[in-house]
Parts: C-alpha cells; structure tokens; sequence
C-alpha cells in the first residue's frame, strides 16, 4: 500500500504500522508530541471547484462555474502550470498558451471585475489563454459565444492587482475544504495500523520574516526544544501561552492569512502566540512573525494541550551559555564573522550575543560575543515540580524564559 509521510510517498506492507513508516523514513516526533493523519483527500481533490494558483506574485483562490468548460480547465491544468502571463492592461492580464478543445468566436463580450475567461489568442485553440478581469469591460477575446467566463477569483484579489508582464503561475492546488475530510486524526500510537492514502504528518514547518527580528526571536524561543504547545484553539487559530506576559515589540503587520504566525503585542494576551487556521485582517497588536510552510494540517487538528513537533526557518542563532569554542565553531560553520569581548581562556563562557536576535545576525553577517571564566557563573538548580508558579515569574524577571543565561 501507498502512503505520504510529510509530503513523501512510501510502499508498504499491508498491515504496517505508524511506527513502521515513521521508522522507514528516517523522521520521530518529539517526545509526547501529536502525529497527524488525513484519509481521503485524494478523492475529494477530483471532486472539488475551488483551487489556488501560485504565482511569482502571490496565491490566488479562483472557484469554478458550473459551465461545460470546467472540462477545458481540467484538462488543461497541467499545461497551464508554468505559464507566463502573455499580456496585461488595465482591463485584464492573460495567461497561456495551451492547446485546447474551445470554440472560439470574433463577438466582443461584456465582463465583469474578478471573472476568469477563456480565450482564444488569434483565434487559435492552440494558443488558449486564461483571462483575469481586473475592471469591468467589453472586448474581444476569441471567447466562445457565451463568453468564456468560466470561474471567478475568490482570494488574494490584491495579488491579481500587482501582476506584471513575466509573472508566472507555478502551482496549481486543488482546494479540500478541512470540514469535508471525514477521516482525519491525531495520536501518538506508533501500533496504528495504516490504510491505503493515508497521509501522515509528523511536523509543521515555519519560515520566519526579516521585518520582525524581535518577534521571531520571541518565537524560536518558545520553540526553542522544537516543540509548540497548543493551549487553546478556535475556528480561525491556535495559540500558545508559554511566553504570556512577557514583552514584545510590535513590528510588522500584514493580513493574518491561514498559515500565518503571529505575537500579540498589547493589553490582554500579551506574549501569547496565534497560528491562523482561517483568514483574517490584519490587527495592530497582532505583529506578523511567520508563516507556516508546510504541516497546515498539524494546525488544524491540534486539539488544547497538545504538543506539536516545529521546524523553524532560519535556524536560532543563541550563543550565550556555550563555550566559547563552540560558539566560534557554530559560527564558523554558518561562516558569519565573530568578534570576542572579554576573557577568551579554555573554560571561557558566552554570556552576552550583539545583535541578540537571529535575523539581525544574519542580516549583518556579523556578531560581537562577550566571555567570562565559567567560574564567575552562578548554576542554579530550580525544582519545577514543587514550585512551578514562583519559577514561572522568577524566568519572568531574570529573562531566563526567553534565553539561557
């Protein structure tokens, strides 16, 4: 049988198990972390009118018609993954060409903002070309007598606004509502038996925004053992109060898409952090950190106190409580040029980084580490099972919830 494990297919025996995929590919979960599983979604993909286009400029979410030319588009799909947009005005910009089956006319028709329309470039089928409507015009298109409009854009309308000439459409993805898959599931049973299709998630991956340095820091420290812990969910989110209270500067704002992260920077929740599982506008105290790459499902079928294992990208860059030697060899080998404050002996200890954030670092290709004697540190041993309230707020005031040292 076929299954996908984090987006890679493996054959297997019938009767395997989790653990006998997870084993096969090389991959584990964190300790006590959920796995995720999606059946089904195959089936519905061949089912389904809605789908978003990735271009060069962003995604847009189109929907189709119910016009006999929903059998043009899905017979063109394919070609019309990687295609250029051919040209573009204020009135539309079209993309193409592909061969296919459409009568074409010389009427000129009426359209409207956000249709998508089939057209015939030159009046060759084989120079097919799909036609986004930015303003409602009349034209001619070598569309077929009922003018070719076969689906409307439903989303990412602003990234139809900024197409240029040479933009391309790179993907083509087929859009399954979560509430129509039936079959899905979290567990940390590695015994489960596996189906034919299933889909299995051990992860969800994050990429980081240079526009917010201090909040991407704040989040690779709430990650910090690559882990996310899911204290409350809603329709649209999910979010984590491990870092709640703690303050945090805002910096970026954009639309909370699904997939993105982002740090609540003012009043009630501040600290917290939310991962959108449904769009929303963007918020003055919600600062963008991230968005996550691939794993959305993990998102949406988290559940309160759950454990989610997370890749974040870039890769923390946290020094202060290494050796020195180590923090110059990490350094050399993600070849980012170090200058050393202080003592530099054997036993020599990290405790200070500038820049302190990731991004910064990386954006200088530079940082300024300050050492002492390891003798001059205070090792505390602080017992979490007998006071875990007064701990809480002691990581509060000496910052120990956010770095090492």
């Amino acid at each position: 049988m076929k299954v996908l494990v984090d987006g890679t297919s493996l054959d297997l025996k019938v009767g395997a198990t989790l653990g006998d995929a997870l084993s096969r590919i090389g991959t584990k979960p964190a300790v006590g972390a959920i796995v995720g599983i999606v059946k089904g979604r195959g089936e519905k993909s061949l089912q389904t009118n809605s789908y978003w286009l990735n271009t060069t400029k962003g995604k847009i979410r189109i929907e189709l018609l119910d016009t006999d030319l929903q059998k043009i588009w899905h017979d063109s799909v394919d070609q019309i993954k990687e295609s250029e947009a051919r040209w573009i005005s204020s009135d539309a910009v079209a993309f193409g060409s592909f061969n296919s089956s459409i009568d074409w006319d010389r009427v000129a028709h009426e359209y409207n903002r956000w249709e998508i329309a089939l057209g015939a470039a030159g009046f060759d089928p084989g120079k097919t070309q799909l036609i986004f409507v930015r303003k409602r015009h009349t034209s001619v298109y070598g569309a077929p007598a009922n003018g070719g409009v076969f689906a409307r854009v439903v989303g990412g309308k602003n990234t139809l606004d900024r197409l240029e000439k040479d933009d391309r459409i790179i993907g083509v993805e087929p859009i399954v509502e979560w509430e129509d898959l039936t079959e899905k599931m979290a567990t940390t049973d590695l015994a489960l038996p596996l189906a034919e299709g299933m889909e299995i998630y051990t992860r969800f991956e994050v990429e980081l925004v240079e526009d917010a340095p201090l909040g991407a820091e704040f989040f690779m420290a709430l990650t910090r053992d690559g882990t996310f812990k899911v204290e409350s969910i809603s329709s649209s989110y999910i979010s984590s109060d491990m870092l709640l209270t703690e303050p945090i500067k805002f910096e970026h704002r954009e639309p909370r898409l699904e997939g993105v992260v982002t740090v609540r920077t003012t009043g009630r929740g501040l600290g917290r952090i939310f991962i959108y599982k449904a769009d929303r506008t963007s918020n003055m105290g919600h600062s963008v950190v991230g968005k996550v790459t691939s794993g959305m499902d993990m998102i949406k079928l988290a559940g309160p106190g759950q454990l989610l294992t997370v890749k974040v990208k870039p890769e923390r860059i946290m020094l202060m409580g290494l050796g020195l030697d180590q923090a110059l060899a990490a350094m050399k080998d993600r070849e980012i040029e170090t200058e050393v404050i202080g003592y530099t002996g054997g036993d020599a200890v990290v405790v200070n980084q500038d820049p302190a954030a990731t991004m910064n670092i990386l954006k200088d290709n530079n940082v300024r580490l300050t050492s002492i004697p390891s003798k001059r540190l205070v090792s505390i041993e602080l017992y979490d099972q007998l006071a875990p309230k007064t701990l809480d707020y002691f990581r509060h005031v000496t910052g120990l919830k956010v770095r090492p040292v």
